[in-house]
């Protein structure tokens, strides 16, 4: 019998022919760095192993780990730790890593900057987030957070499975996706790859999100420089579009001198 941690907000993967179907999708190369995320009992895990020369894993639940291990996997490293205080490079170096996984729901914001943050060594992420969490990275047509925002900034991201809570142990109260992110390429929309500066600022001019722009942009800006932002200034932040976002950072780095 599995018996979950409440706290760590676990919704174990537990339908084999989703996880084929996965596993399908990314592809899984023998010689490729893999980190999964939230092996779990290991369901997925064994699945990868299959493709791959070997494969690490990061679980923090001791007793999960301690299920997993009773299936004897040769070619699978398992680490208990807490993936959010991870440090990739520590593991790879500077090698290119393909990242996977079930991830608890309640950290989807902060994995999504930890991957920001070691974009360089990224290759692919496939993870299974909340139907809506992705939505919210991808569409936003009416209105935009700091996360999506900085989001698209760094990935391109893509839905590539819908997958109903019935397959999920417990089951939770909506349905999952499994997204695809990757880096984005054309990086060059905003002038400085510096992730600390770009957060920094995207988070004073999300300082209020329900102020105008014009408030949140004095922590960032002179009086008069505002006025030459070319961007409706009486917008509030959540109404930014990608090109008004990236270019009114643009404008605050020439504006601040940031190289």
């Amino acid at each position: 019998m599995i018996i979950l941690n409440k706290t760590l907000g676990q919704y174990l993967l537990i339908n084999k022919k989703i996880i084929k179907k996965i596993v399908f999708l990314i592809k899984p190369q023998k010689t490729q760095n893999i980190l999964e995320i939230g092996s779990g009992t290991g369901l997925l895990t064994e699945e990868l192993c299959k493709y791959v020369n070997y494969l690490n894993t990061i679980e923090i639940d001791a007793n999960l780990i301690k299920i997993f291990k009773k299936k004897k996997i040769k070619n699978v490293k398992t680490i208990n730790y807490d993936i959010l205080k991870f440090n990739f490079l520590k593991l790879f170096k500077k090698k290119k890593i393909q990242i996977v996984g079930n991830i608890p729901y309640y950290i989807s914001n902060e994995i999504i900057y930890k991957f920001i943050k070691y974009r360089n060594i990224i290759k692919n992420i496939y993870i299974t987030v909340q139907k809506e969490f992705a939505i919210s990275l991808i569409y936003n047509k009416k209105k935009n957070t700091k996360l999506s925002l900085l989001t698209k900034i760094f990935f391109d991201v893509k839905i590539l499975l819908k997958i109903k809570k019935n397959n999920f142990l417990p089951q939770p109260k909506i349905n999952s996706v499994l997204i695809k992110i990757k880096p984005n390429e054309n990086i060059q929309k905003i002038n400085i790859k510096n992730y600390q500066k770009i957060k920094h600022i995207t988070n004073n001019i999300f300082f209020k999100k329900n102020r105008k722009l014009k408030n949140n942009l004095k922590r960032l800006i002179n009086k008069n420089n505002i006025l030459k932002t070319n961007i409706n200034i009486n917008k509030r932040p959540n109404k930014l579009n990608l090109n008004e976002y990236t270019n009114l950072i643009n404008f605050i780095f020439k504006s601040n001198n940031i190289k």
